[in-house]
């Protein structure tokens, strides 16, 4: 048996976020935590899924989203409810869960008067796939090559299409610095509790390689719009130049830059 609770300030000590959920007392949970709290006072909704199991009820999944005027992806979505994240894992992936809490998005943004809902999809890690939107009726109305595709389901066909935030509109020293041109430079948010284990990751990496290495933290919307990536969470430069977006073993950033 399987129930969809929603999180918000009332009951957040009573659950939890899901993502590092094991580790409530570290950092990177706690940044989250902090995190959310700003957000579910802009209309963020986080909607864990909890599962039945041997010893009782616990979670395995859940779906992040809020409205497009806050939201924390590089693109433009007025209007529509968008989701940054819906993750189950194990043993409950295939069971139609996922379904379930993307439908429980699209009840939510219809009841809310929202025109329809958005989300960015990759065909690599760190965000949602492709396919599940699909089955639900999504459509792609815009891409970010090689790796990014927004798609939307609307309410309505005459509503306006969400698009990428215009790389002509990213422009360093509105909202975010420019990388060093030496080195490794990191922009990162709390939306993800994964940052610190990236932070210390490519501390390491600087230490080893002996080079330069800074943070850039993405604490506001407009700058998480203003990101070189639409996934508005990480982005990691090296020597000035875009590496990737996600996060990878040790071993892999020091082939990645070396």
């Amino acid at each position: 048996m399987a129930k969809i609770i929603e999180i918000n300030l009332e009951n957040l000590q009573d659950y939890d976020l899901f993502c590092k959920k094991s580790q409530k007392n570290k950092p990177g949970y706690r940044n989250k935590e902090a995190w959310a709290k700003k957000r579910f006072k802009e209309g963020m909704k986080i909607q864990l899924l909890h599962v039945e199991e041997t010893k009782g009820y616990t979670s395995r999944g859940f779906i992040e989203y809020i409205p497009g005027e806050f939201t924390w992806r590089g693109i433009i979505a007025p209007e529509y409810m968008v989701i940054h994240c819906v993750w189950v894992v194990g043993r409950q992936k295939g069971k139609g869960y996922g379904s379930q809490l993307v439908q429980k998005c699209i009840d939510d943004a219809k009841s809310l008067g929202k025109i329809g809902v958005a989300v960015v999809v990759t065909n690599r890690t760190w965000m949602a796939k492709k396919a599940i939107f699909e089955k639900m009726g999504f459509s792609v109305v815009d891409e970010y090559p090689p790796h990014m595709e927004l798609m939307v389901f609307k309410f309505s066909k005459k509503s306006p299409n969400p698009y990428f935030v215009p790389e002509s509109e990213k422009k360093f020293g509105d909202h975010l610095p420019a990388p060093e041109k030496k080195g490794i430079t990191l922009y990162f948010a709390n939306q993800c509790p994964y940052m610190v284990g990236l932070q210390d990751q490519l501390k390491e990496v600087a230490k080893e390689l002996s080079i330069p290495y800074k943070e850039i933290p993405i604490d506001t919307v407009e700058k998480a719009r203003a990101c070189p990536h639409p996934y508005g969470t990480c982005a990691i430069y090296h020597d000035g130049k875009f590496l990737t977006y996600t996060y990878e073993t040790k071993k892999k950033f020091i082939k990645m830059i070396s």
